[in-house]
């Protein structure tokens, strides 16, 4: 999902993008080091690498945010040439969104700290523990996922900030001057939609991790719990 329009299309139906959303791959070099080309990877090596991606993705989700907050909006309410009015339509309330993706990474984190043998896994049942920590750090921050309905709301409006009918000039050379190398990855549009391409991630790592762990064991059932918990929103 890279375009204006992907993400409007988004804003009006979540669940049938969800369904079309592809998964995608982002993972550590940690991760990265499992793959070998003379065997298949076994099933603790799948889990171990599904879970390196919900916690390096997430670890790459926050900086993004704080490059947002830090290049654009901070210096944006330094300006004079937009509105309180026009910046609150352009960010939503990304600073609620990145005040809890903050807390929500470190929960992530302490997860793995919590397993020092992590790495040493070779049995899916090994991993019970932290899939549980997982869990519950979902279901903990179930209502906080709500924030991305109305950051979704919000994008239309921010569309007409960044693309007036009549062109803001001085709004335009700011955002030339915030991203001097004029990388897409950069550029202030791309950065608001990450979040709806965040919340579209969470439930295809959810599901590979219920695929991956025993339909019988506790944690799979602590998993299916939370099979609409991203969809909430």
């Amino acid at each position: 999902m890279n375009t204006a329009e992907q993400v409007t299309g988004f804003c009006r139906s979540p669940v049938e993008t969800r369904k079309s959303s592809p998964t995608g791959s982002v993972a550590s070099s940690q991760s990265q080091a499992l793959l070998t080309p003379s065997r298949q990877l076994t099933d603790a090596e799948k889990l171990r690498k599904v879970v390196l991606e919900l916690v390096d993705t997430e670890r790459t989700y926050v900086k993004h945010l704080n490059n947002l907050l830090e290049n654009y909006l901070e210096p944006l309410k330094k300006e004079t040439f937009l509105s309180n009015a026009e910046i609150n339509a352009l960010f939503g309330n990304i600073q609620e969104i990145v005040a809890f993706q903050r807390q929500f990474l470190q929960n992530l984190d302490e997860a793995l700290e919590l397993e020092p043998d992590f790495n040493k896994f070779e049995h899916s049942s090994q991993f019970k523990n932290i899939l549980f920590s997982v869990g519950s750090a979902f279901l903990y921050y179930v209502n906080h996922f709500k924030l991305y309905s109305s950051f979704c709301a919000s994008h239309s409006k921010a569309q007409k900030v960044l693309h007036p009918n009549e062109g803001n000039q001085s709004l335009q050379e700011f955002l030339a001057a915030r991203n001097p190398r004029q990388q897409h990855s950069s550029t202030l549009e791309s950065y608001l939609i990450k979040p709806i391409q965040r919340i579209l991630k969470y439930p295809l790592l959810l599901q590979q991790l219920r695929n991956l762990t025993d339909p019988q064991a506790d944690e799979h059932q602590h998993l299916v719990g939370l099979k609409n918990v991203p969809a909430k929103t």
